[in-house]
């Protein structure tokens, strides 16, 4: 089996043996819209705490990691931006 993987701005080649691979798992499509919906609807019925009660000090630090990885950096922090606007977090 041969998969290619994105690793920074290029992409790696693997080869695994047939007998050595079991199956090969996928993000799951984004149901009903794109990223920022995504991203919206999970900032809105959050599986843990929510945002509002994990900034009861008023404020919020976000860390995104550098752009070698493969993410959407403006669609997260132009949710995160609205959604604390509208909360009037930080």
């Amino acid at each position: 089996m041969e998969i290619v993987l994105p690793y920074g701005r290029k992409s790696v080649k693997l080869s695994i043996p047939d007998g050595n691979f079991t199956d090969l798992i996928r993000p799951r499509d984004l149901v009903g819209g794109g990223i920022r919906e995504g991203l919206n609807r999970a900032l809105d019925d959050p599986v843990g705490d929510s945002l509002e009660s994990l900034s009861r000090g008023g404020s919020l630090c976000v860390l995104i990691e550098d752009d070698t990885r493969a993410e959407p950096h403006e669609e997260i922090i132009g949710a995160l931006t609205e959604f604390a606007r509208v909360e009037r977090i930080g």
